[in-house]
């Protein structure tokens, strides 16, 4: 945080869409700041300007990194490519499997096809979608500098 009273970060960690969410690590390198959203405020707050994400508070990220390992509900993964769509910067890998009933079958094959959209099967390092695109590896990263 600068004295401006804003986050240094420029990764924005889209968390878990499970209760509880227990903590696992993103492996980024030390003193690299990032916030923390989940499903809900993805779908709901998020926007894409001039290629960064911008939150309701005006912050802007140059990269939407997903927990590995994840269960990401059917409305979250549509607004991860609705971001990726419109410019955004995705980190990710493929998130395993549908786990719930909610939807049925074509439900679960819609989650299955934007899974196999976004991430390629993991057979691509990066994925262009719209005007972003979708990567799984996080880029050489900086720590943040702090203004004085």
């Amino acid at each position: 945080m600068n004295q401006s009273g804003r986050s240094g970060a420029k990764i924005l960690n889209l968390y878990s869409d499970t209760i509880p969410a227990f903590k696992r690590s993103l492996y980024l390198p030390e003193n690299v700041e990032y916030d923390i959203i989940n499903g809900d405020g993805a779908r709901e707050f998020l926007k894409v300007e001039n290629g960064k994400l911008l939150s309701p508070g005006s912050m802007r990220y140059d990269m939407l990194v997903l927990t590995p390992g994840r269960f990401m509900k059917l409305e979250t993964l549509r607004a991860v490519k609705r971001l990726v769509e419109e410019g955004a910067a995705v980190c990710g890998s493929s998130i395993g499997k549908y786990e719930t009933l909610t939807g049925g079958d074509s439900a679960k094959a819609e989650w299955e096809k934007l899974n196999a959209e976004l991430f390629a099967g993991g057979e691509k390092k990066i994925v262009k979608i719209g005007k972003g695109k979708s990567t799984r590896t996080i880029p050489r990263l900086k720590p943040a500098r702090r203004k004085a």
